[in-house]
């Protein structure tokens, strides 16, 4: 095991740290949120704010461990505090610096460390955000930048700490007189000026307010652009977080909840909102009516958006847990049906083919043959539904002659149904070049025209129109066949659904499935018009700016 060396500020980053005064203090949910996020976005099993002093590591937050502290000595944390950048160890055992690590070798059984160095604005190495896996594994360049954006927001919530008691002191003393007077305003010019997040401060009996340069300068604006009034904060507030926010404070001052910690937008000078964590003491008079109100806030929108990645990211995973779950019920379902004849009619076949004439075989056979060749088909449209799903992890937009592209699709279904159909194709203008992923879009296309062909009438008109409207195209699918009911309608994209009256028809159910997964990768949209005995028409929009390509 290697130990590693001491920092070269060893002396003036432990005097940093102390100052913080926040080794061995009570466990705070600000700390134990980014802990568990960290932990959510890399998957690791545990995950650490560690904080390294002279003789140990202490945790003032931690996911997935028991312990409290270690010695220093073993605290792969004491190796990544003196990397400026992120310190990892994909695999513990196969790295000499920690193989035989009693963290390794017993409990926790570390295998997998990342570590992030929590960076003071004095630039010191204080301690890091670290994850930790009881296996090997890699981080993705997503992970890693989150990672690094978590530590962050630690770094600004200790300094946040530091800033907070130093402000609320500042508050308690500024009404008093003279010397005292002239010492806390110094004070709270020198808190204000080094402060990594912005202060506030409310004298409530004068209606004064006084907003730092930084507080200002967090929403894109210079000192003397926002005048220092309360109703700049009011008119930057969000309109959904105005009603939490006014709660919140009333309540404070009314002391009907003991702290003010709140979340909420305000907007910044380019017209977006940023996230701000808002922190804040009052002082109340003899009579208990509250006279003074002083805090300071921090930008939190990295934090917002890496917790947005992670809820999307667990969502996507729902839906696909979903979608699996859904698949394989009815695929399952899908494929009994002519599985279960096959087996009957081999069975048959088997038992009782010796009493058969030619023509009761000939039959069995072609019953057999046509379960064979239904399995056949919904096997090819789940490899399908599986190439446009890959295709969509793959997208690749290029620059298309959609009118071409349309016909060749057209002579195609000509070719193979051999329909007696009457298949038109119109565009406008004539020529249409559109920025499109060649693949999918003709998956699109062979689906919709060949649906409109097989559930058309003998000698039925069939027609194609697509026209270029700004930055879309509208393409149109009409035919005259039989129509989809009403209320199938709105269930026709879902994987082998099937109109209640195309059962004399033989299909899968999976090719409009296959045109909805197409579409959705383009980002675009798809409607459907039918009426029973009339015919059906499909609208599909699709962005295809040319602009795609750059």
């Amino acid at each position: 095991m290697r130990i590693a060396p001491l920092p070269d500020n060893e002396a003036e980053r432990l005097k940093v740290l102390h100052s913080l005064s926040i080794l061995d203090t009570a466990p705070e949910d600000s700390f134990d949120d980014l802990t568990r996020l960290a932990s959510q976005i890399c998957g690791t099993s545990i995950a650490l704010v560690s904080l390294i002093d002279a003789d140990r590591q202490w945790f003032k937050s931690r996911v997935g461990l028991l312990m409290t502290e270690t010695h220093r000595d073993i605290a792969f944390c004491s190796h990544a505090i003196l990397q400026s950048n992120l310190f990892l160890v994909p695999d513990t055992s196969t790295d000499e610096r920690f193989s035989d690590n009693p963290l390794v070798t017993g409990d926790p059984h570390i295998r997998f460390y990342a570590g992030a160095p929590l960076m003071t604005s004095e630039g010191s190495a204080i301690g890091t955000l670290c994850v930790l896996d009881q296996e090997p594994r890699k981080l993705s360049v997503e992970q890693t930048e989150s990672l690094k954006i978590i530590s962050r927001q630690v770094a600004r919530q200790i300094e946040q700490r530091r800033d907070l008691a130093s402000l609320a002191q500042i508050s308690l003393d500024v009404h008093q007189i003279g010397e005292k007077l002239r010492l806390s305003q110094e004070r709270f010019e020198l808190a204000t000026l080094g402060s990594s997040g912005g202060i506030w401060d409310w004298d409530m009996k004068t209606k004064e307010v006084f907003f730092s340069p930084r507080w200002k300068n967090i929403l894109g604006y210079a000192d003397h652009e926002i005048p220092n009034c309360l109703e700049e904060w009011f008119e930057r507030l969000h309109p959904e977080d105005v009603q939490r926010a006014q709660n919140a404070l009333t309540a404070y001052l009314k002391r009907e909840i003991p702290t003010y910690d709140l979340e909420y937008r305000l907007q910044h000078k380019d017209g977006t909102y940023r996230w701000v964590l808002s922190r804040s003491v009052a002082l109340w008079d003899e009579q208990g009516k509250p006279y003074r109100m002083a805090g300071s806030h921090i930008d939190i929108t990295d934090r917002k958006q890496a917790e947005e990645i992670v809820e999307k990211a667990l969502q996507k995973e729902r839906e696909l847990g979903e979608l699996k779950t859904r698949f394989i019920s009815m695929a399952s379902h899908e494929f009994r049906t002519p599985l279960t004849s096959i087996v009957l009619y081999a069975e048959l076949l088997k038992n009782y083919s010796h009493t058969w004439d030619r023509k009761e075989k000939d039959e069995a056979f072609q019953r057999i043959q046509d379960a064979v060749q239904t399995m056949t088909e919904l096997m090819d449209g789940v490899l399908a539904i599986g190439q446009v799903e890959e295709a969509k992890q793959a997208f690749k937009p290029t620059l298309l002659d959609f009118s071409e592209l349309v016909q060749d699709v057209v002579e195609q279904i000509k070719l193979i149904s051999q329909t007696q159909c009457n298949i038109s194709f119109d565009a406008s203008p004539e020529k249409i070049n559109v920025v499109l992923d060649e693949m999918i879009v003709r998956q699109i296309l062979t689906n919709l025209v060949f649906n409109a062909v097989k559930y058309s009438h003998e000698g039925g008109d069939v027609r194609v129109s697509c026209r270029h409207q700004e930055d879309y195209l509208i393409l149109q699918i009409q035919d005259q066949g039989i129509g989809i009911p009403k209320e199938n309608q709105e269930n026709i994209f879902e994987p082998f659904y099937r109109a209640k009256n195309v059962d004399y028809i033989a299909g899968t159910g999976l090719g409009l499935a296959i045109v909805k997964q197409g579409i959705q990768a383009h980002q675009g949209t798809i409607s459907v018009e039918s009426e029973v005995g009339k015919g059906t028409t499909f609208t599909i929009t699709l962005p295809c700016n040319i602009e795609n390509l750059q």
